[in-house]
This record gives C-alpha cells, sequence and structure tokens, in this order.
C-alpha cells in the first residue's frame, strides 16, 4: 500500500526489489567473468613470454659455456666474449 499517493499496489515491492538485485547480480557476475578471462589472458602470455626468455637464457648459457670452454687453453677469451660461469 502507497499511503502517500493512497494507492494499493498490485505487486508486492519486495518481489519487485529481489527481481532488480537479481538482475544486478547477474550484469556484475558477467562483467566480472569478462574481466577474469581477460586476465586469465595476460597471464597466459606472459607466461609464455617468461619461458621463452628462459629457454632463451638457458641457449645463450650453453653457448658461453662451449665458447669457454674452447678458449681453455688461452691466457684469456677473444675481446668481446664475456661469459660468467
Amino acid at each position: 500500500m502507497d499511503h502517500i499517493n493512497k494507492l494499493t499496489q498490485i505487486e508486492d515491492p519486495r518481489e519487485q526489489w529481489r527481481r532488480e538485485q537479481e538482475r544486478m547480480l547477474k550484469e556484475y557476475l558477467i562483467v566480472a567473468q569478462e574481466a577474469l578471462n581477460a586476465k586469465k589472458e595476460i597471464y597466459q602470455i606472459k607466461q609464455q613470454r617468461f619461458e621463452l626468455a628462459q629457454e632463451e637464457y638457458q641457449q645463450l648459457h650453453r653457448m658461453c659455456e662451449d665458447d669457454t670452454r674452447s678458449y681453455t687453453g688461452c691466457e684469456s677469451p677473444p675481446p668481446g666474449l664475456t661469459c660468467v660461469t
């Protein structure tokens, strides 16, 4: 009952409020799911980049070790060859 306007409501305002809350919650969940999917995609890309960087580091490290071994008989490696072992 709307006492201000002296009208009777056909629909229970609590039901109307509950439906509105459900609608808002569904909208929020859709937006949150989209944001989560975007973050997962970014994480996967970063993970792939990290793995590539690790592989490249390992490859460079192996090459450096190989170059260092080939100059063990010399007093010092040739200019430009700086390897940390």
